[in-house]
């Protein structure tokens, strides 16, 4: 629209009647401030000065596409908030680039959700950096498969080289060796290989295992052995017991004085309330071993040591049948082994 003067006018001047027509006319196209509102039927345009708005929701978006943006930073903000959404699709961009940041932090989200796409690729970045978050949990997902990649490499940690895939809360995780462990079987008349277990001739003798492939940087919080009793009247005096060290292999470390014990009880045993718990009908049970010492463990500076010794004493029986230890782990990251 376009105003024109009716005047100038000079003393005494009378106002013509087209002068008059042209005011009103002025005066029906003028944008009415009233609180009533009014609308726009043609185009603004602005060739200096400013639109400015001082209260909330001056600028409000009631249908799709009604905000068109046909150039570069046709719509910029220079100030922290300046653009704020307070609605789900509050800011939609139909385009590839339809929404695009020039400057680090130039999309910002200050609340949970603040940033969401609910199609495929609907927040796509095209350079390096492109999305990237300085704060914990600023990218999260809400749903299952909310992050995910289609292509080989899709996630990759830059990092450097500690840098590995961690879990807010450590994981549990345990995993089972068959008793004996192949190789590692200490040669003695008082233990027996048997079919998938190691047997004993109720001996002081005592079995040592290397521990092989533990999670390394995980705490290894216990470990289970599992067995089988021979058949007994009475509990043995002295009952199996079970010890984890682990030895030091760093160059430059005393490999006799760095041994370290996983426990300050040393040696645990099982604590049978009496023989007919200790023989538990024929069935398997379990003594575990529980770490309180040195058990985060680091497979860089040490290897680690099962020491297992049977029972023996007065009422002990030959013929105990050891099957598998099982460590249990928390694991805080997925470090390579």
């Amino acid at each position: 629209m376009s105003f024109s003067l009716i005047g100038p006018f000079s003393f005494g001047a009378k106002v013509s009647s087209a002068q008059f027509n042209q005011l009103d006319a002025d005066h029906a196209n003028a944008f009415d401030k009233s609180a009533a509102g009014d609308a726009f039927e043609g185009e603004a345009s602005f060739s200096g000065g400013h639109l400015l708005l001082n209260a909330t929701n001056v600028i409000r978006v009631n249908t799709s596409g009604a905000v068109e943006v046909n150039a570069a930073a046709g719509i910029e903000s220079n100030i922290s908030n300046g653009i704020r959404p307070t609605v789900t699709g509050g800011i939609l961009s139909g385009v590839g680039g339809g929404i695009k940041a020039a400057l680090a932090l130039g999309i910002s989200p200050g609340v949970a959700g603040g940033i969401g796409s609910d199609i495929a690729g609907g927040i796509a970045p095209t350079v390096a950096a492109g999305i990237r978050s300085s704060i914990v949990g600023g990218i999260t997902a809400g749903v299952a498969g909310g992050i995910t990649s289609g292509a080989p490499g899709g996630f990759r940690l830059t990092g450097g080289t500690t840098d590995w895939v961690g879990f807010d809360a450590p994981r549990t995780r345990a995993v089972a060796y068959p008793l004996p462990i192949l190789g590692t079987v200490d040669s003695s008349p008082d233990w027996q290989i048997g079919t998938y277990y190691l047997s004993a001739s109720a001996t002081t003798t005592q079995q040592n295992f290397m521990l092989p492939f533990l999670h390394n940087g995980a705490t290894l919080n216990s470990l289970d052995i599992v067995f089988l009793t021979a058949t007994h009247v009475a509990l043995p005096a002295v009952l199996p017991k079970v010890r984890i060290q682990r030895l030091p292999i760093a160059a430059g470390t005393d490999y006799v004085s760095g041994v370290q014990t996983l426990s300050s009880a040393a040696f645990q045993s099982p604590t049978p309330a009496n023989v007919t718990v200790w023989n538990a009908s024929g069935q398997l049970q379990t003594m575990t071993y529980t770490c309180n010492q040195n058990n985060v463990v680091d497979t860089s500076a040490y290897v680690y040591m099962l020491q297992l010794i049977d029972e023996n004493g007065a009422n002990s029986v030959s013929g105990n049948k050891y099957f598998a230890a099982v460590p249990s782990y928390s694991v805080p990251d997925m470090r390579f082994q």
